[in-house]
Parts: C-alpha cells; sequence; structure tokens
C-alpha cells in the first residue's frame, strides 16, 4: 500500500517512470515520502517545470493518503518536513474592515493564496510545495505579527487550523487540523486529542477553507471582535546537499520569491513577517528600509528600542539581526547604563 502511494513520486523524474524507478529501487523502501520528493526535486531544483511536476506527484500522493486519524496531537501534528530549507511566513489580518476592496464572494483569506499562487506561476518561481496557509486567534502581545489593536482577549490562542497547497498545478496537499485544549491534570491526558483530516485531491473549493478559519470565529466571545483572526502564508524551497545548488536556491528565494511574497502579502494584506523566518541577509539596502517601515507602523519600536537600553545597555542581548531590525537602542544617560559596583 505505502509503494502504490509513492509511485507517482517514482515516475516524477525528468527521465521516463521505468528508468526513475531503476534508479532509486536499491533504496526505496527506506525512503519516506518526504526523502523521495527532496531527492527528486534535486534533480533539477530551479526548473520551474520540473518542480511543478514533482509537486503534482506530491499532490496525488497525499490523495492517495487520504483518510481520518484520531490520536494524541503530538503524534498527529508532528510531520516529517524534509531535509534543510528555507522558509517564510507572513500574518494577515482578517478583519471586515479591511475586505471592502476584494470580491465579496471570495474570502480575503482564499483570495490571498491564489493572488500569491498566481503571482508565483506568472513569475514562473521554482516554489517547492507546499505554499502552507494557516489561521489563528489574534494575540496580546504588541510585538505580535497577529497583534490586532482592540481584539477581544477571550480567544483561545491555542486555537489554529492548517492548509497547505501546491504551486503550479492549482492543486491542494495537505491537512487541515484543529485542536482544542483539555483540562485533564493528567501528563498523558492534558495532550490535545486532535483530529487530522488529509484531503483527497483536487482544488480545495474557497469554502474548505472558511470552514477552517470559521472554527476560530466561532470561539470569538460574540463581541464586534470575534471575527478578527489572522491568516498565514508560508512559503518554502529545500535545499539539496550539493553546495553550488544550495547557494543558487539560496539566491532565488532570498532575491525572487521573498520579495515577491512581500508585495503580494505585505502590500496587498497588510502582511507582517514571523519573526524566526525573517531574513536579513539577501536584502538590499531599499528593500530592508522598506521592511523596517513596515515594521515600525505596527510595532511599537519607539518603546521597545527604549526598553532595550533600560534593561540591556551593554547590548549583551543584542546581535546583528536585531539591530538590522531595530536599529540601535535608544540612547539612555551614562549613569543609567554603568552597572553599579557595590562598595568593598
Amino acid at each position: 500500500q505505502q509503494q502504490q502511494r509513492r509511485r507517482p513520486l517514482l515516475g516524477a523524474g525528468n527521465s521516463e517512470p521505468d528508468e526513475a524507478e531503476a534508479r532509486m529501487e536499491r533504496d526505496i523502501d527506506q525512503l519516506s515520502a518526504t526523502q523521495l520528493r527532496d531527492r527528486l526535486l534535486a534533480l533539477d531544483p530551479l526548473n520551474a517545470d520540473h518542480v511543478a511536476r514533482v509537486n503534482r506527484a506530491e499532490s496525488e500522493y497525499w490523495r492517495r493518503s487520504a483518510g481520518y486519524r484520531l490520536d494524541w496531537s503530538d503524534q498527529v501534528l508532528s510531520m516529517d518536513c524534509g531535509g534543510q530549507q528555507w522558509v517564510y511566513e507572513q500574518a494577515m489580518p482578517m478583519c471586515e474592515r479591511l475586505s471592502d476592496v476584494h470580491d465579496p464572494s471570495t474570502p480575503r483569506d482564499v483570495q490571498m493564496a491564489l493572488d500569491l499562487l498566481q503571482a508565483v506561476e506568472c513569475a514562473r518561481i521554482p516554489a517547492h510545495s507546499p505554499i502552507e496557509q494557516r489561521w489563528t486567534a489574534p494575540s496580546s502581545s504588541l510585538l505580535s505579527p497577529a497583534h490586532w489593536p482592540g481584539h477581544s482577549t477571550t480567544h483561545n490562542p491555542q486555537t489554529t487550523a492548517t492548509a497547505a497547497t501546491t504551486n503550479s498545478s492549482s492543486s491542494s496537499v495537505g491537512n487541515m487540523s484543529n485542536s482544542s485544549s483539555s483540562n485533564s491534570s493528567s501528563p498523558k491526558e492534558s495532550r490535545v486529542l486532535t483530529r487530522q483530516h488529509v484531503t483527497s485531491g483536487g482544488p480545495l473549493h474557497p469554502r474548505d477553507y472558511a470552514t477552517a478559519a470559521a472554527d476560530l470565529v466561532e470561539q470569538g466571545d460574540g463581541s464586534e471582535h470575534a471575527t478578527r483572526y489572522f491568516s498565514w502564508l508560508g512559503i518554502i524551497m529545500y535545499l539539496p546537499q550539493q553546495e553550488a545548488a544550495r547557494q543558487q536556491i539560496t539566491n532565488v528565494f532570498l532575491q525572487d520569491y521573498v520579495p515577491l511574497a512581500d508585495h503580494v502579502l505585505g502590500a496587498g494584506y497588510h502582511g507582517l513577517p514571523h519573526w524566526a523566518k525573517t531574513h536579513v541577509q539577501g536584502r538590499s539596502d531599499e528593500a530592508l528600509a522598506a521592511l523596517r517601515r513596515r515594521l515600525a507602523a505596527r510595532y511599537p519600536l519607539e518603546q521597545f528600542n527604549a526598553l532595550r537600553a533600560e534593561w540591556d545597555p551593554k547590548s549583551i542581548l543584542s546581535n546583528a539581526w536585531v539591530d538590522a531590525l531595530f536599529g540601535p537602542p535608544a540612547a539612555v544617560p551614562q549613569q543609567q547604563a554603568d552597572v553599579q559596583q557595590p562598595a568593598p
């Protein structure tokens, strides 16, 4: 059964299926689906047509793997994502007052995924699968990409829903899941029981996306803020072992793919990048300045820098990445910056 599910991946190389299968037959039983996918991408990782073919094969793999599974969350939500990779993700607010510029018949979170997918295909970015989409409630943290002024803090911050789409074939690959927390005090029972639905293939209907997000909306407190949530879109490119190919993929990801996502999601949907996936390297001075302006428009960076200067006057906790995004800490009087030594 596992061999049948992986068979589409065996035929996704640039050569004939029989030749590809013979080449991988030696260790096929030891390869997971993601390892097999990584090997296929490594054959020609920057060829958009080849990447699209591998993406379609992966979509077929997930179609053959469709089904339901009920288990503890740490078993269901853990996933083999493959080898080393570049990732970039942005969070976009999905509140009503920002949706009036789009076709009301298409949910905003669906439209932004379609816009990104169309831009990827028009630019012929060799975008590896998936383009991942997830939904979360707002955050009360002022420095969270999912913070929104005036939101209700009664939303469950642990509640998320995820889906994924492949590029260049407009088909879906992925898992939708939703979780709710348990009140049990037992270490075993305190884990979350989660149902995982792996889609049966083909394009996800817009309502399928919206249903996942609606699960979050229903958990609001009934106030005017209960309909506000955030949708996140993440992009990815896998890195092969060959150093020359890794550098080429790095250049395409940082210089082409990330700017494209910034243009579609940042400018078009008020998106902000995930802090752990915000890349400084590869950005021109102009692009880095534009990113700083985006951050300053939504975050209280002056107050943050003032606190950095007060609590970390010698910049022990700072680094080049922090300074590139936030600038140097605000100046403080020397007597405050110096650590007072106890009298002998």
